[in-house]
């Protein structure tokens, strides 16, 4: 019988008709656990007695006290209302309680960063010395320019001008946005690291650490950094700080993207298996991906459940064949809300 309710919920999503609220389903709770490194991102929530994780998807709709939030807005022990699809646990909604008289914020040139504790000091004052000590988390929105940096990354801000959003009762710091102007090269890549990419400039070799949220594309289309390998043309702008270069921008050229189109067929950790024609055609999908359903932003796990309810879904993807395997930008599902014979 469950089987039956759940392709029929399938069935009425693909064919585009309102079946939300009748899947729909609410939970207030503090936020116990979250995961930045899932994919999508994930948050759980705890009323005491009982615990809901969610995914948030590109299209959950974040809100902060009055304004509009992101998930790095989300933080352990918060109070939060979420909306989500009790079928998929994809959070449609999270609004988060905040406690307007403990937020602040402030203006300054960042004199001391630690990556390895967290510990930020701003001059707010112009004296060249700290009066305003914070914390950073995994939680923290860390931005430097456009990119996104990680927390251990924070050592690069040293002596820029920064705007913080911080928790006045616990000196966590909630946003640090820095800007500073940047170094641009052109070489050929010639080593990559988990996260450093190495460039021969003209015949002398340059390394660099690449931010968290670096923006990296291939031929404008944006990708990871596993997606460059070792003999790209790259033009890479970084920052030149005193103990490290941090990449901000790595845009490689002279790569042609590749498209498919087929049903897909089987899915597994980060990667959609399509069947064409002439073969199959496996594709690595990663948070770069713009991926989506029926016109809707969507997840490898919401296509597994299609699959497992025998709904034909036709798939038109560009792709960069790599090395390391075919990494995708950009998936257009179409599920037209009928079962057929199974095509794995």
């Amino acid at each position: 019988m469950r089987a039956v309710w759940i392709l029929c919920a399938l069935t009425a999503l693909v064919l585009g008709q309102d079946a939300h609220a009748a899947r729909a389903a609410r939970f207030e709770g503090t936020i116990s656990a979250i995961s930045t490194a899932s994919v999508p991102p994930t948050v759980t929530l705890t009323d005491g007695e009982e615990d809901v994780t969610l995914n948030v998807t590109p299209s959950t709709r974040i809100r902060a006290g009055n304004g509009r939030g992101s998930v790095a807005d989300l933080r352990l022990d918060a109070l939060a209302r979420a909306t989500y699809d009790s079928r998929t646990l994809n959070a449609i909604s999270i609004h988060l309680e905040r406690n307007d008289d403990e937020e602040a914020e402030a203006r300054g040139v960042i004199v001391d960063a630690d990556g390895s504790t967290g510990a930020l000091s701003l001059d707010t004052d112009g004296d060249e010395t700290a009066d305003l000590n914070l914390t950073v988390d995994a939680q923290t929105s860390i931005k430097l320019g456009s990119a996104t940096l990680a927390p251990d990354q924070i050592d690069a801000l040293v002596g820029l001008q920064a705007e913080v959003e911080y928790n006045a009762g616990t000196q966590i710091a909630y946003k640090v946005h820095a800007e500073a102007e940047l170094t641009t090269v052109t070489g050929t890549v010639s080593a990559i690291g988990e996260d450093t990419l190495t460039l021969d400039v003209n015949g002398t070799p340059l390394t660099l650490e690449v931010a968290t949220g670096a923006d990296i594309r291939l031929q404008g289309r944006r990708v990871g950094l596993p997606a460059v390998q070792v003999g790209d043309t790259a033009r890479v702008s970084y920052l030149e700080g005193e103990e490290v270069d941090l990449a901000l921008r790595v845009f490689v050229v002279g790569v042609r993207p590749k498209h498919v189109n087929g049903f897909l067929t089987a899915t597994g950790e980060g990667t959609l298996l399509v069947t064409t024609r002439t073969g199959e055609v496996e594709l690595v999908v990663d948070n770069a991906t713009d991926l989506r359903l029926n016109g809707r932003a969507t997840t490898v796990a919401d296509l597994q459940v299609l699959l497992d309810a025998n709904v034909q879904v036709r798939i038109s993807a560009s792709y960069f064949e790599r090395a390391e395997g075919n990494f995708t930008t950009q998936v257009r599902a179409n599920a037209r809300g009928r079962g057929g014979r199974g095509r794995r």
